[in-house]
C-alpha cells in the first residue's frame, strides 16, 4: 500500500500546478481515507488491548506498538514531496528530507524542538529514517504525540513541504490528533538502538486487527480471574493516581511559569513606578512580597507533589513486579499482596496526614506573615517620622556649623590683627620720627626758598629775554619723513648711503654734514644735533 520511504516518484517529477483527473482525485481520496482508518483501527485495538488486560506499563517493544508507529510514520510521509528531488543531481535522499522538514518545523514549538535535539544529540542514530523513528517512540514515551501532531498539521510550512492532497493538510487529521490525547495514559519504554529501528517492518498485519466474531469457549478458568480482579482494581487505582499526579504536576507547572510571569511583570511595574509616589511603590513593594511567597509555596508543593509522585511510580513498579511473581505462585503472592495493599493503604493516610499537617503549617505561617506584614507598616511610619526629624536636625547642624564657620573667620582675624599691633606700633614710632625730620626739613627748605627769592626775580628776567630770542623759531614745526627727499641746505637726495637727520631746533630734515653741529637746548640739558644755520645763532647768543 505504502512505498519504504512513503516517498511518492509519481509526485516528486510532477509538476505542482498540474490538475488531477478524476480517477485521481477519487485514488487520492481512497489513498488518504484507507490510511486514516488503518491507523484509527490500530489505535484502538491497542488503547482497548492496554484498557482490557490493565496493563498500562510497557517496558519493550510489542507488536503493536510498533504498528501503530509505523501507520503514524506513514501518516508524515503521505503526500510529502522533497525540494531536492527535483533537481536532475539529488543531494540528499526523501528520508534526509523529512528528517529536516520535521526540525524546521520543531523549531516553531519549544517543546518539540528539545525532543528534536535530544534526537539528534544520539550518536548511535547513524541515518534519518533511524532520527525520524526515535523521535516518535520519544514523544510517545513523553506523552507528547498529540501536542506534536497539532504543531505540525497547524504549522504554515507543511503548503511547502506537502501535497494539496496529503492527509496533514486535510480537516480528516483533527480527528486523528484528537485521538492521540489517548495515549497519554500508556508509561512505555521504548528502545531507542540504531539497529532496532532500521529494521522496522514496513507493512502491517490486519489480521491481527480486523477480528471475526467467535463464539466463546467452556471451561475457563473462573477462580483465576476472581482472584487476580482485586488485584487488577488496585493496579487500575494507582494508575489513576499515577495520571491524576502527573496531570497536577501539568498544573503546578503552568501555575508556576504564571506566576513567573506574573512575578517578572510586577518587577517590570515596579521599576518603572520607582519614582513615583511613595505610597504606590510601598503598594508594589507589598505585591512583590505576597507573589514571591505565593511562588515559594506553589515551589514547596511541586517538590512536594514530584516526591509523592517519585514514591508511588516506585511503588506501583513495585507492585507491578510482584503481580508478575503472582502469576508463578498465585497462593503465596496473595498473601504477599495483602501485606503490600495494608503498606500502601497507611502510606497512603500517613501522605494523607502529613498533608494536612503541611496545610495547617501553610496556614499557620500566612498568619504569622499577615502578622509580620501589618508590623512591617508600621516600622515603616516610624521610620519615616525619624527620617523626618533627622532631616530637620541635619538641617539645624548646617545652619549652626555654618555660623560657627563665620565666627571662627572672625577670631582669626581678629588674631591676626592682635599679633599685627606690636609691628604696628613700631611703624607709627618710625613714620613719627620721619614726620619730624619732614618738617625739620621743610622748615630749611622755607629759608633757603627766602633767599632763593631774589635771585628768582633775575631768572624770571632772564626767561623773558630767552622768549624773545626763541620767537622767531616759534613756528617751526617738526617735518615728516615721508615728505622730504632732500636735503633742506644743500638739496642733496636721501639714499640708502645719505641718511636723514632733523635738526632739533627747527624741526626741518637736513643730511649728515649739514648738520654736524651739536649744542645744548633749553629743552635738553644734553647736546642735541642741529642744522649749520640753528647751530651758528645758537653759539652766537651763548656768547
Amino acid at each position: 500500500m505504502f512505498s519504504s520511504s512513503g516517498f511518492s516518484l509519481v509526485s516528486a517529477f510532477t509538476d505542482d500546478d498540474q490538475r488531477l483527473n478524476r480517477s485521481q482525485k477519487i485514488h487520492r481520496e481512497n489513498e488518504r481515507a484507507n490510511l486514516l482508518t488503518i491507523t484509527r483501527i490500530v489505535l484502538r485495538a491497542f488503547l482497548e488491548q492496554t484498557m482490557a488486560e490493565n496493563n498500562r506499563i510497557l517496558e519493550c517493544d510489542t507488536q503493536q506498538v510498533s504498528d501503530l508507529l509505523m501507520m503514524l510514520e506513514k501518516v508524515l510521509w503521505h503526500g510529502f514531496k522533497a525540494p531536492g528531488q527535483k533537481a536532475l543531481i539529488v543531494l540528499k535522499s526523501p528520508d534526509a528530507e523529512m528528517w529536516a522538514t520535521i526540525v524546521k518545523i520543531a523549531k516553531t514549538d519549544a517543546a518539540m524542538l528539545e525532543t528534536a535535539t535530544c534526537v539528534d544529540q544520539i550518536e548511535s542514530l547513524l541515518t534519518p529514517i533511524s532520527r525520524l523513528r526515535a523521535f516518535l517512540r520519544l514523544a510517545m514515551m513523553q506523552k507528547k504525540l498529540f501536542d506534536f501532531y497539532t504543531v505540525i498539521s497547524s504549522s504554515p510550512l507543511l503548503k511547502i513541504f506537502y501535497e494539496d492532497w496529503a492527509l496533514l493538510r486535510q480537516e480528516e487529521i483533527v480527528q486523528l490528533t484528537g485521538a492521540l490525547l489517548g495515549l497519554s495514559v500508556v508509561d512505555c519504554n521504548l528502545v531507542l538502538e540504531h539497529d532496532h529501528l532500521q529494521e522496522q517492518p514496513l507493512s502491517v498485519d490486519l489480521s491481527l486487527y480486523i477480528r471475526i466474531p467467535t463464539l466463546p469457549t467452556e471451561g475457563e478458568d473462573i477462580n483465576s480471574a476472581n482472584g487476580t480482579a482485586s488485584h487488577n482494581k488496585e493496579k487500575k487505582m494507582l494508575l489513576d493516581q499515577n495520571n491524576y499526579l502527573e496531570e497536577r504536576n501539568r498544573q503546578l507547572h503552568w501555575y508556576h511559569s504564571k506566576t513567573s510571569i506574573t512575578l517578572k511583570t510586577a518587577n517590570r511595574l515596579e521599576a518603572k513606578r520607582k519614582n513615583g509616589k511613595k505610597n504606590g511603590s510601598d503598594y508594589l513593594d507589598r505585591q512583590i512580597v505576597e507573589r514571591e511567597d505565593s511562588l515559594r509555596i506553589v515551589q514547596q508543593q511541586l517538590v512536594d507533589t514530584k516526591k509523592i509522585n517519585t514514591d508511588l511510580y516506585d511503588k506501583l513498579k513495585l507492585a507491578d513486579e510482584k503481580w508478575r511473581k503472582l502469576e508463578k505462585d498465585l497462593a503465596r503472592v496473595r498473601e504477599q499482596y495483602a501485606e503490600e495493599s495494608q503498606i500502601l493503604k497507611t502510606t497512603i493516610s500517613k501522605l494523607e496526614m502529613s498533608n494536612a499537617v503541611l496545610q495547617e503549617n501553610v496556614q499557620k505561617r500566612n498568619e504569622n506573615d499577615q502578622a509580620i506584614r501589618e508590623e512591617l507598616e508600621k516600622k515603616y511610619g516610624q521610620h519615616t517620622e525619624l527620617v523626618g526629624i533627622l532631616q530637620e536636625k541635619q538641617n539645624a547642624l548646617a545652619q549652626a556649623e555654618s555660623e560657627l564657620l563665620v565666627l571662627r573667620r572672625k577670631v582669626d582675624s581678629l588674631e591676626k590683627e592682635l599679633k599685627e599691633m606690636p609691628f604696628l606700633k613700631e611703624e607709627m614710632r618710625e613714620l613719627s620720627e620721619k614726620y619730624a625730620c619732614a618738617a625739620e626739613r621743610a622748615e630749611q627748605s622755607e629759608r633757603a626758598l627766602e633767599e632763593l627769592g631774589g635771585h628768582l626775580s633775575e631768572s624770571k628776567l632772564r626767561m623773558l629775554e630767552l622768549a624773545e630770542e626763541l620767537l622767531p623759531l616759534s613756528d617751526a614745526h617738526w617735518a615728516n619723513d615721508s615728505d622730504v627727499t632732500q636735503c633742506t641746505a644743500c638739496s642733496e637726495k636721501f639714499s640708502l648711503s645719505k641718511r636723514k637727520h632733523h635738526c632739533r631746533m627747527c624741526g626741518s630734515i637736513f643730511c649728515a654734514s649739514c648738520s654736524e653741529g651739536r649744542i645744548k637746548l633749553p629743552s635738553n640739558s644734553k647736546p642735541a644735533r642741529v642744522c649749520d644755520q640753528c647751530f651758528t645763532l645758537l653759539k652766537n647768543r651763548h656768547s
